[in-house]
């Protein structure tokens, strides 16, 4: 979007405001399309932006829905997404969350033993088999993914033992790595470790027929910064190239079955701004801006984001931060960044934020900022 039309949207409203751009979320979404094709099946994560437009044209395209809660299962059930349309995953599911979505065909991802004896239990008293994978404790995932899912060992013994008892087993396996991850390095590792629980699990008579091989893909306006705090140096953002390299592995490690993927961040993130004013410029080394990241941009400051001053300004180039209104060090959006430092009153717009920054902000340094659509009136986030 040119910097001449945000001045525009930004000259007859109140900053900070999020900027959403349906034209960038189209495009984003036929990107993943077009690289699934019909053999690669794609849900959307609805923990990653709620923005009820955003998720009408996910819904309208064909792609699922990921949930994790069952305050989400109402809207994904009222944009179409029943079946094989639905992914329910999460450590804390409750009984009637269950109940819906076994009875709407959907799948569940069983954490942990508890949670596949919860969703075979709800499926005997309603009469239906229900369809659920079992999640992977993947070592290769990211620090904040490791506690979740089963070790191969306790998976194995689980699937196996509900075909014993003449229960319903698995039709499928699932892991996460995390997110933002920038090569194919750490699936690789993951579907070769399916694939041997594949192959056990066949040894005791339960068949895999799915793989959701989660998100974690980064977006190309958007670099996550690494466990270390260090930016990727090649983010692996092509959608052909992802879904082409993980279909290979897939096949080499595991064979015939469906590869489901979720690409939460990388279908969001480009499709939303930050738009936020300058208010005040200190030496030169510090641009506060009204816009908050403890209330409002959160996860800004964990990546690498395109940054716009509008006006473009000449001048003497020099290392300035980037901060909000709070009193604090926690409210800093930028640490360093290099160029001409704006002034007050000008614009300064973070780029590619759709992924989680919107879904987060609260009222702490003020209002929840609008959400500006492209050609409508503004919503309020809440």
């Amino acid at each position: 979007m040119s910097a001449k039309r945000i001045a525009s949207l930004a000259a007859s409203r109140e900053t900070p405001f999020y900027l959403y751009d349906p034209s960038a979320a189209a495009s984003a979404i036929r990107r993943w399309k077009s690289a699934a094709g019909r053999r690669v099946r794609v849900f959307y994560p609805y923990k990653c932006n709620r923005f009820p437009p955003f998720l009408d044209r996910l819904a309208a395209e064909g792609l699922g829905a990921e949930i994790n809660i069952g305050a989400d299962l109402s809207g994904a059930l009222a944009r179409g997404n029943t079946g094989r349309r639905l992914i329910f995953q999460g450590p804390a599911k409750a009984p009637a969350s269950v109940d819906r979505v076994i009875a709407v065909g959907g799948m569940l991802v069983a954490d942990g033993e508890e949670d596949a004896r919860l969703i075979v239990a709800r499926a005997r008293v309603l009469g239906r088999d229900p369809l659920y994978m079992l999640r992977l404790r993947a070592p290769q995932a990211r620090e904040g993914q490791r506690a979740f899912g089963m070790s191969p060992e306790g998976l194995v013994g689980l699937a196996t033992g509900a075909v014993r008892r003449g229960a319903r087993p698995p039709v499928g396996l699932a892991f996460h790595l995390g997110t933002g991850i920038p090569s194919l390095a750490p699936y690789r590792n993951a579907i070769a470790m399916a694939g041997e629980i594949v192959r056990a699990l066949a040894a005791g008579g339960v068949s895999i027929s799915v793989l959701d091989a989660g998100g974690g893909f980064s977006s190309p306006g958007e670099s996550r910064f690494d466990d270390r705090g260090r930016a990727p140096v090649s983010p692996w953002t092509d959608p052909p190239a992802i879904v082409r390299a993980l279909e290979r592995e897939v096949e080499r490690r595991i064979g015939a079955v469906e590869l489901w993927i979720e690409p939460g961040r990388a279908l969001a993130a480009e499709a939303f701004s930050f738009v936020t004013r300058v208010v005040q410029v200190r030496f030169d080394r510090t641009v506060f801006v009204d816009g908050s990241r403890m209330a409002h941009a959160f996860f800004v400051a964990r990546g690498v984001h395109p940054l716009t001053a509008i006006p473009s300004r000449r001048g003497k180039r020099g290392t300035f931060a980037i901060a909000g209104p709070l009193g604090t060090d926690l409210d800093v959006l930028v640490r360093r960044t290099v160029g001409v430092a704006p002034l007050v009153g000008d614009l300064v717009v973070f780029g590619a934020v759709g992924a989680y920054n919107l879904i987060a902000a609260n009222e702490w340094a003020g209002p929840v900022p609008p959400v500006v659509e492209m050609g409508k009136t503004p919503r309020r986030t809440r």
